[in-house]
C-alpha cells in the first residue's frame, strides 16, 4: 500500500448514462442516470494505531463577579493524536465572543452553537468547543477568555486518545426529567463523552449517568456558579448510544452526547437533481477533499476548490453532475 494512501477514504461516485427507446429506433431517446456509490476505506495498519480511549481531564471554575480568564490546571496528555473538547458555561452570554485557547497552539473550533439557560437565565449559556489531532504533552493548559467585567464561568475539559474524528454529536434541552439524551451512531470502536448541565440553582444538586457511563468531573457547588457533570464510555462497535442522567431536585437540563473515533472520517454523497452533495464530519479538518475523472490516469486527483459550509456539523460542499465518471475521496493533509 503506498503511504500516500494509508490514511485516504475513498468515495466513488459513478454516473451511468441507459439510453432506452420503448416507442420505436427513430424516436425520441429517453434516458436515466443511475448512480452507484461505494466506498473504499484504507487504513493503517492495525498495530500501528490503537483505538479511541477517555485520557486526560480537568475542571476549573469562577464563582460570580470574578474577574481575568479562567486557565484550567496542567493536564498531560498525549503529544498528538487525541481529539480534545472543551466545554464552557458562562452566566452572561456576550462573554462567547470570546474562544476556548491553549498554550499547545491549537484552535478550537465551536461544536452545534452557543445554548442559552432559557427559560429560567436566558442571559446565561453554555457552549462546547472541540480540536481534533491536538497538539499535546505535559503541562496543557485551557483557557476561557472572559472579555467583558465579572462573570461566573465553569471550564471543563476532556481528552479522547487516539480520537481522530468526531463521529457524532448531539445536543438536546430538557425541561424537567427524563433527562435522556439524544441518540448517536458508531461505526466502529469508540468513546463517547456525555455532559449533563442543570439549571435549578439549588444548594445541593446530584447528577449521576446510567447506561454504563461513568462520570469523570463535575462542578455541582451550591452558590452562585455554573453546574456540569462530565462522564465518558468506552464502546466496542459500531451502534446507537444515549445516556440517561439521574438528577436532584427535578430541574432542566442541557445534554450533550459525542461519540469520537480513531478511523478516517466517513465521506458520503447524494444526489440532488444536477448536483452532487459530498458531506464528511466537520471535525476532520486535517482532510482535503480531493477529485478525480479518470483513475487509470496518474496523478489524476485534484484538490477540489470549493470551500465546505458547515451544516449541522458536516463539511458540506456541492458540484455539478458533468461527466458520466466522477471519483472523490478525502485525504489527510
Amino acid at each position: 500500500m503506498r503511504d500516500d494512501m494509508a490514511s485516504t477514504v475513498e468515495l466513488f461516485v459513478r454516473q451511468r448514462i441507459k439510453s432506452t427507446n420503448r416507442a420505436n429506433r427513430v424516436g425520441n431517446l429517453s434516458a436515466s442516470i443511475t448512480v452507484i456509490f461505494s466506498a473504499l476505506l484504507l487504513l493503517l495498519p492495525s498495530n500501528t494505531t490503537a483505538g479511541p480511549s477517555g485520557g486526560a481531564h480537568t475542571l476549573a471554575f469562577f464563582p460570580c463577579n470574578s474577574t481575568g480568564g479562567l486557565t484550567t490546571p496542567a493536564i498531560t496528555t498525549q503529544t498528538s493524536n487525541s481529539t480534545i473538547l472543551a466545554w464552557v458555561g458562562r452566566g452572561d452570554t456576550n462573554g462567547f465572543t470570546a474562544v476556548p485557547l491553549d498554550n499547545k497552539t491549537n484552535s478550537y473550533g465551536l461544536l452545534d452553537s452557543m445554548h442559552d439557560y432559557s427559560p429560567l437565565y436566558p442571559g446565561s449559556g453554555e457552549a462546547l468547543y472541540a480540536v481534533s489531532s491536538a497538539v499535546g504533552g505535559s503541562g496543557y493548559r485551557v483557557t476561557a477568555p472572559m472579555p467583558e467585567g465579572g462573570d461566573e464561568v465553569t471550564l471543563a475539559v476532556v481528552e479522547v486518545k487516539n480520537g481522530g474524528i468526531i463521529q457524532d454529536v448531539k445536543f438536546n434541552k430538557v425541561l424537567s426529567p427524563p433527562h435522556t439524551s439524544l441518540d448517536v451512531t458508531t461505526t466502529s470502536v469508540a468513546t463517547l463523552v456525555a455532559i449533563w448541565a442543570g439549571d435549578s440553582g439549588a444548594a445541593s444538586v446530584t447528577a449521576v449517568p446510567t447506561n454504563g457511563f461513568t462520570t469523570i468531573a463535575s462542578q455541582l457547588l451550591s452558590g452562585c456558579d455554573v453546574e456540569v457533570v462530565v462522564a465518558t464510555k468506552d464502546v466496542p462497535g459500531a451502534g446507537t448510544y444515549n445516556v440517561t442522567w439521574t438528577a436532584t431536585p427535578s430541574q432542566g437540563a442541557h445534554l450533550w452526547l459525542v461519540a469520537v473515533q480513531s478511523e478516517p472520517p466517513l465521506l458520503r454523497a447524494q444526489i440532488f437533481g444536477s448536483n452532487v452533495v459530498i458531506t464528511w464530519p466537520g471535525s476532520a479538518t486535517n482532510y482535503n477533499l480531493e477529485a478525480a475523472g479518470d483513475l487509470s490516469a496518474s496523478n489524476s486527483w485534484i484538490s477540489v476548490t470549493n470551500v465546505p459550509v458547515l451544516l449541522n456539523s458536516q463539511s458540506t460542499i456541492t458540484n455539478p453532475i458533468s461527466s458520466p465518471g466522477q471519483y472523490y475521496r478525502l485525504k489527510k493533509r
